[in-house]
């Protein structure tokens, strides 16, 4: 076997070795620099930036479960560097990002064509709808930082998570094209295409229909349980947490089905 063939093998699945950590690290420092020096900010809750394209890298090298911790890790340190306080609720976007990026990496293993473009979108795309325009914003109104109401500040985030799924679309297909993450022998992870076709993988993807289709679902019915003013505090996040539940599943099919094509 070879040196490059060996480490790609070692890149592959959830390992925590002294390479993926150091990565990870490294990914984590980037998502803070990217959150820190390039923000436009054109209010105190609104900002724009490419900050998600670390986070995002760590779910296409190392899967899902490295994915959400560099994105937990990285808005965690952000916030000590910024005027803005913690909250273990908000950091479950960027915890999203790093989710579906590693759910999903199975469609960028082969970018061949500049119109490929589409898979990399795929990727970011749900964590946009789902983590900065519904989740953050529910939040935010939840928390009492936002007076807007929360139709008026979903959709004034709308347009910012719409620059920032461009902007982030496009800065990770051109790292992408350059091949320096195969030069590294971090991507793509063993048996590749093979993993693809993975019962495992299409159940993770079900799963994250399910996800969409329930928060959806309940954001038409109106009863949204971290709104619901007539549940208690508790209650409500509980069932708000819960209604997340079928990314996390969906995130543990992804490691089982690595782990499978080793």
């Amino acid at each position: 076997m070879s040196k490059n063939a060996a480490t790609i093998t070692q890149a592959h699945g959830f390992r925590m070795t002294a390479r993926t950590l150091s990565t990870c690290a490294l990914l984590c420092a980037l998502n803070v620099v990217f959150a820190r020096f390039f923000t436009v900010m054109p209010s105190a809750l609104s900002r724009c930036s490419i900050e998600g394209v670390p986070v995002i890298l760590a779910g296409y090298l190392f899967g899902p479960i490295p994915g959400m911790l560099v994105g937990f890790v990285g808005d965690t340190v952000g916030c000590l560097f910024s005027g803005y306080g913690w909250n273990p609720i908000i950091s479950i976007t960027p915890m999203m990002v790093g989710a579906f990026a590693g759910i999903l990496r199975p469609l960028v293993y082969r970018l061949q064509k500049p119109w490929d473009i589409w898979r990399v979108a795929f990727t970011v795309l749900p964590a946009k709808l789902l983590g900065s325009v519904y989740w953050t914003s529910q939040c935010l109104v939840w928390l009492g930082f936002s007076k807007k109401g929360l139709s008026t500040l979903m959709a004034a985030r709308g347009v910012e998570a719409l620059i920032e799924f461009v902007l982030e679309t496009i800065v990770i297909m051109l790292l992408m094209k350059t091949g320096v993450f195969q030069r590294m022998g971090l991507f793509p992870p063993a048996k590749a295409a093979r993993g693809a076709r993975n019962p495992l993988r299409v159940a993770a993807g079900m799963f994250v229909i399910l996800q969409i289709a329930l928060l959806a679902i309940l954001d038409v019915a109106g009863c949204l349980p971290l709104t619901n003013g007539a549940l208690e505090l508790p209650v409500r996040l509980g069932l708000s947490i819960a209604t997340l539940l079928p990314i996390v599943v969906a995130a543990a099919l992804s490691v089982l089905a690595d782990r499978n094509e080793k």
